[in-house]
């Protein structure tokens, strides 16, 4: 039939979109401290993913911004 998928292809589909989302690791300490003044970040502003290399933003309570980068395996 026309527009109809097979249902197991769709399965696969939907376990291969969960199993890359679950992959990604997290960062090595929940929250680093501050390069400029040495408080414990609070907040992940923002995670970007390059490729192999995913870019974590932290927002620390003085409101200095650093990032830190991991590489996928």
């Amino acid at each position: 039939m026309a527009g109809q998928k097979d249902p197991k292809e769709a399965s696969n589909i939907f376990n291969s979109i969960i199993k890359a989302s679950v992959n990604i690791p997290l960062p090595k300490k929940p929250y680093p401290d501050c390069l400029e003044c040495g408080e414990e970040a609070k907040d992940i502003v923002s995670n970007k993913r390059d490729g192999k290399l995913i870019i974590y933003t932290y927002k620390c309570p003085n409101g200095h911004l650093f990032t830190e980068e991991l590489t996928l395996k």
